[in-house]
């Protein structure tokens, strides 16, 4: 199982707030997760997230 983080670019200047990533929001598109994400006060990102996945993998195995 692979996990999946939000993470800065290497080529990132140093800023006012370095080395963090924030969340701005999130929106529901079809059955993707839409996360626009700031990196460290120098420029944005959007994460595309596969939410029947994420759903899967924050409730865990399933006790049968």
């Amino acid at each position: 199982t692979e996990i999946y983080t939000l993470s800065l670019h290497d080529a990132l200047p140093i800023c006012y707030v370095p080395n963090v990533v924030y969340s701005c929001g999130a929106m529901v598109n079809g059955k993707q997760l839409v996360l626009p994400y700031g990196q460290s006060d120098a420029s944005i990102a959007i994460a595309l997230i596969d939410l029947p996945e994420l759903l899967a993998e924050l409730r865990g195995p399933v006790a049968g």
